[in-house]
């Protein structure tokens, strides 16, 4: 599992390896060096661990930066929505 950070808005997350995140962007680290993402491709939830169900988009893929330890990767993703500007919310009660 693959986890990604977001910081809280009018924030930065940065990453020594990395430039600075955009305020609305959110950071996923430890992406395998070998890994077959790129720029534009969507990040989409897999419904395993049965926290959010599949398939429910979290972002887009905006830039891929090797880490400094040269082992992994770090993928800058542009949520799928601003929180900033949202103004309604479905949230998943029963899944």
């Amino acid at each position: 599992m693959r986890r990604a950070s977001c910081p809280a808005p009018g924030t930065t997350a940065s990453s020594p390896a990395a430039p600075t995140t955009p305020p609305t962007a959110c950071a996923s680290s430890n992406l395998a060096r070998s890994t077959l993402s790129r720029e534009g491709d969507q990040v989409i939830t897999t419904g395993l661990g049965g926290v959010f169900p599949p398939d429910v988009l979290v972002g887009v893929i905006k830039e891929l930066t090797p880490e400094a330890s040269g082992k992994s990767t770090l993928a800058v993703i542009q949520p799928g929505a601003d929180p900033r500007t949202v103004r309604h919310v479905f949230i998943i009660t029963n899944y």
